[in-house]
């Protein structure tokens, strides 16, 4: 691309930041960095299609950040491009010394693409100890490669053979192709294709392969010899899917998945088919998608709930937090509740809690503790809600329970304990006079509904409902005994789930205010910090994503 294609349009649109990067490249032109800068920004906006066309620009203009290449290549993920994203990624990492995070990315985006050898090629790298998720991916990607080598050495005998039968010379190039061995899959592939019936199985397996080898050109066409061979399974409808993302044809992507008739899809057909809809930028067809997933899910998987939101998102459709200077809190009702599981907390983390009343003098600040975070549940939410609360199995979920009574309760707001105020937040107190909850939206797509930050009035019908769901959860689980996801069951993902469905049922945009005020992270910057620095978030006892 050259450096004056496709470029972003950013004159006189009123917002401060992005009239600022466009005087910034004005002033310093033919220069990467201003460009790159804008690119950011335009990314966490979730304007992929402008961000990419910046940073490809800055590409054009000679840049070596490695934040473009990593951002390149989350704009690829999104769109369902693993390999694309892996390719990026590890660039990435090597242009910043091997940063350990763009590398495990890398590795995870080959494992999503069941390439075991390339991600532990990435994985094996990796300092250890690693967090405990990523311990979980590379175990699972170590697994995969071990059995695809142990296949491939059991059923290699087969290649002496005068003919191969079609089961077993499936299962081997599957293997081969899984754990690397390519020139060897390519050779069999060539044999299979001359000596066995070609069915839906065998060719998806060698457009694989030739995607492997060749790129998605290569598989597309294999695909294309076998006329509708990609409407016969969901699983060769999302690998054509997959392989036109990768080519950079969204339309023939979702032509191909279309294929399937909707009931017949699975989690992957309808992920792919809404990420394909996010690349296209197309708001309605993804709502009208992501409202069908939600009516035939469960209920309790989260997934399909974020696809809605982003839905929301691209189209125009949320009530955004009002671009106001910081302001005190009005003197209310409302007051902040946060929560720490010893009487004491460590010094480090009692001072970024000091922090809401130091910039904040008027607020009216909660402290709970084990014993005070008990003893108000069981006055005010029985015996049910308090068994629940004694068997989350982290503070974390702990916290993320108790907020939700409180609030429930009380009204005001939750801050978590590792999350420093910056600037008086008026404003934030102040959206909860037009909206029964005020919540922050992550930077990603599809995003999610943080709870680090929220606000309810009290008695909200929204976090009544996201308590009994909680509860009913724990409550199956301890039955069956499951374990839960703090993210999913307790956590973002139950919020995120509670409030969308209320957006659901909102209309106008007084109906869509009066439900949430929602404060991109962006904008909570403007009032909080989030210090990774305290000493509890180094151990997975004081930090849930290590437990």
């Amino acid at each position: 691309m050259t450096a004056d294609a496709a470029w972003p349009d950013v004159t006189s649109t009123g917002d401060p930041a992005l009239d600022a990067c466009h005087e910034a490249i004005e002033a310093a032109p033919g220069t990467p960095a201003p460009v790159a800068a804008l690119g950011q920004l335009l990314f966490h906006r979730q304007a992929f299609r402008q961000a990419e066309a910046a940073f490809r620009i800055a590409l054009a203009l000679g840049s070596q950040d490695p934040l473009v290449h990593a951002l390149l290549a989350e704009i690829a993920k999104v769109a369902g491009a693993h390999l694309t994203a892996a390719r990026g990624f590890e660039i990435a990492s090597d242009l910043a010394g091997g940063n350990r995070s763009w590398r495990f990315l890398a590795g995870n985006s080959f494992w999503e693409l069941g390439w075991a050898d390339a991600a532990m090629g990435c994985f094996s790298r990796l300092p250890r100890p690693l967090p405990d998720w990523w311990a979980l991916i590379c175990r699972n990607a170590q697994g995969g490669l071990t059995t695809a080598r142990a296949t491939a050495r059991r059923l290699l005998p087969l290649l002496r053979e005068a003919r191969i039968e079609a089961g077993p010379g499936l299962e081997l190039l599957e293997a081969l192709t899984a754990a690397g061995r390519l020139r060897a899959a390519a050779g069999l592939a060539a044999r299979l294709a001359a000596d066995v019936p070609q069915d839906a199985a065998m060719i998806g397996a060698r457009a694989s392969l030739a995607f492997r080898l060749g790129g998605a050109a290569a598989g597309l066409a294999v695909l294309a010899a076998h006329p509708g061979v990609a409407g016969s399974s969901q699983k060769l409808a999302d690998l054509g899917a997959m392989m036109a993302m990768e080519d950079g044809n969204p339309a023939l992507a979702s032509a191909t998945l279309e294929l399937i008739p909707r009931e017949r899809w699975n989690y992957d057909g309808f992920a792919r088919a809404c990420r394909i809809r996010i690349a296209n930028e197309d708001s309605a067809g993804l709502d009208a998608l992501a409202r069908d997933w939600v009516g035939r899910g469960d209920g309790w998987n989260s997934t399909p709930f974020l696809y809605m939101l982003e839905a929301f998102r691209q189209g125009g459709r949320l009530a955004l937090l009002p671009e106001t200077p910081t302001a005190p809190p009005p003197a209310g009702e409302w007051g902040l509740v946060q929560f720490w599981d010893a009487p004491v907390p460590p010094a480090d983390v009692a001072a970024t809690m000091a922090s809401w009343r130091s910039v904040n003098p008027q607020i009216r600040q909660t402290i709970l503790d084990l014993d005070a975070a008990r003893a108000f549940i069981a006055a005010e939410h029985g015996a049910v809600a308090l068994g629940c609360f004694d068997r989350c199995r982290h503070a974390a979920m702990k916290s993320d329970y108790l907020r939700l009574m409180w609030l429930f309760t009380h009204g005001g707001f939750y801050s978590d304990a590792d999350d420093r105020c910056l600037a008086p937040v008026g404003p934030l107190f102040a959206a909860l006079e037009t909206s029964e909850v005020v919540v922050v939206m992550a930077e990603q797509s599809p995003p999610y509904f943080n709870n680090c930050l929220l606000g309810a009035r009290r008695g909200s019908a929204i976090i009544g409902a996201a308590i009994a769901a909680g509860t009913e959860r724990m409550l199956w689980a301890e039955q069956h005994g499951l374990t839960l996801s703090i993210w999913n069951d307790t956590g973002p993902g139950l919020l995120t789930r509670s409030v969308v469905r209320a957006l659901m049922q909102a209309e106008t945009p007084q109906a869509i205010r009066a439900v949430a005020t929602v404060v991109p992270d962006y904008r909570l910057r403007t009032f909080t910090h989030n210090d990774p620095t305290l000493a509890y978030k180094l151990t997975p006892e004081g930090n849930w994503r290590l437990a």
